[in-house]
């Protein structure tokens, strides 16, 4: 039997589209982003073995040393778009086909509990598909910790909660440090009285804050 070659285990339909991305994604030099990535981390030692010492993994530390070399972070982040853009569009669709059945499943095995029912409302309210209600409560309403931030496009940014860089349009900036960010699952995580603006804790629903919002802030200027 002969061994199929590479670009062989790449679904049919996929293999021409491939091709042409992966050669589209090389630099001037014809290098991928990964290779590129790391002759230009070679030349910061220091860096670099901090990044072998992490098993080249994005933790905080790593993150940190590289948002002060903008040029090294720039290659880094191309080559995370290229390796998100990999994924997303060759993984076979078999297999991809079980992952949706086998998280669908999840979902309905687990959506009527308190940390889901929670982090999809949370969710909603802040980043939900009502662009202008989504802004109001972003904006108006008083936070604790953390504030919602909504980007245009989808950026890569660490986590700390979870440990690794994630490619999201939505997050939750501390306060107190605007360079920490959680994820909105882990923001939910926390809990309605941490997760919850001050004086909201008791409401569930968004007509329910903006009945108080009214409430708390009388006068014309105050209505949603």
């Amino acid at each position: 039997m002969t061994p199929r070659t590479k670009s062989q285990w790449i679904p049919q339909p996929f293999r021409s589209f491939a091709h042409s991305c992966f050669k589209s994604q090389a630099n001037s030099d014809g290098q991928s982003p990964y290779r590129a990535f790391y002759q230009k981390l070679k030349t910061y030692p220091e860096l670099y073995e901090t990044f072998k010492a992490a098993r080249s993994r994005i933790n905080k530390e790593v993150w940190a040393k590289l948002r002060a070399e903008p040029e090294l972070l720039r290659a880094k982040q191309e080559e995370l778009r290229y390796h998100h853009h990999h994924r997303i569009r060759f993984k076979d669709v078999e297999v991809r086909s079980k992952s949706g059945t086998r998280a669908l499943a999840h979902y309905h095995a687990h959506k009527h509990e308190e940390i889901l029912v929670r982090t999809r409302l949370i969710f909603s309210w802040c980043f939900g598909v009502d662009v202008e209600r989504s802004a109001w409560a972003r904006e108006k309403l008083p936070r604790k910790t953390h504030c919602p931030v909504q980007q245009h496009e989808r950026t890569y940014q660490f986590y700390a909660c979870c440990g690794m860089q994630r490619y999201m349009k939505s997050a939750w900036q501390s306060i107190s440090d605007p360079s920490e960010f959680l994820c909105n699952k882990h923001y939910a995580e926390r809990g309605w009285n941490l997760a919850m603006p001050e004086g909201y804790v008791d409401v569930r629903t968004l007509k329910g804050i903006r009945k108080r919002y009214e409430e708390l802030n009388p006068g014309p200027s105050s209505k949603p």
